[in-house]
């Protein structure tokens, strides 16, 4: 039963994509104007056109390694304020303003006062780590927050060293928390990057490969590099969650 419950739900899944792309596919043809709306299979071969050009692999591997330094540095901060939050008082009361105030801006208006502070090549990883450090900061403080106390108020009685409770106690209790919230940050990440690419337009950059495709009406083009963001967003969430579950499988024994 359960077998055939993930069989059901994959099935489920390529239906459903099917679904979506035969109704863009109608919506192109209704539509019948490609500056407006490509259809898929304009958009599959603008790609394909695309995959002939070193500057396509240049930008993509240039916006993913924006993304990979934005995402981890957000993972290092994150994770060393996000202990520090949890442990004490004063550094969270400290911190939780500027969370909250990073949380509520729009990502447009960090964008915008980057490029007034920093080069522009610096620009999509500062805006990718920034939208991402509080993402790893409030899942990190809610698990040093939820660890056992009872085990916490043992190790004191008992005067077990720090030591052992952080890597015993509290390293155990924060991997779940830490794991769920890399692969969130992974999404922001892209998404945030991107944003900050078209805008900044940095050289090299799937980003500033849309403003182009925009500025000049090459909206099939637009979409083929909109595809290839979403793909490598995929991509990258489906490791980030192989990983996570491996580490849980180690973790279980």
């Amino acid at each position: 039963m359960k077998r055939f419950t993930i069989k059901n739900s994959k099935l489920q899944k390529i239906v459903f994509i099917c679904f979506w792309l035969l109704l863009w596919e109608v919506a192109a043809k209704i539509i019948a104007k490609p500056v407006i709306l490509p259809s898929v299979g304009q958009t599959v071969a603008t790609l394909f056109g695309m995959l002939k050009h070193m500057d396509y692999y240049k930008a993509v591997l240039f916006s993913i390694v924006r993304v990979i330094a934005g995402v981890g540095l957000s993972i290092l901060l994150g994770i060393v304020l996000g202990v520090l939050s949890g442990l004490f008082d004063v550094v969270y009361n400290f911190l939780k303003p500027v969370m909250s105030v990073i949380k509520s801006t729009p990502v447009v208006s960090f964008i915008i006062l980057a490029l007034v502070w920093m080069k522009t090549a610096t620009i999509p990883i500062f805006v990718c780590f920034l939208m991402c450090v509080p993402i790893i900061w409030t899942n990190v403080l809610q698990g040093i927050r939820e660890t056992d106390k009872k085990l916490l108020d043992m190790c004191a009685v008992y005067k077990v060293p720090k030591r052992r409770v952080i890597k015993e106690i509290y390293i155990p209790s924060l991997r779940g928390y830490i794991y769920s919230s890399v692969a969130a940050a992974v999404g922001i990440g892209w998404k945030s990057m991107i944003a900050a690419e078209v805008i900044c337009k940095p050289n090299y950059a799937i980003g500033t490969g849309m403003y182009n495709a925009k500025i000049y009406l090459e909206t099939t083009e637009l979409f083929a590099l909109t595809l290839t963001v979403i793909v490598l967003s995929f991509i990258f969430e489906g490791l980030v969650k192989k990983l996570v579950e491996r580490k849980r499988q180690e973790a279980l024994g």
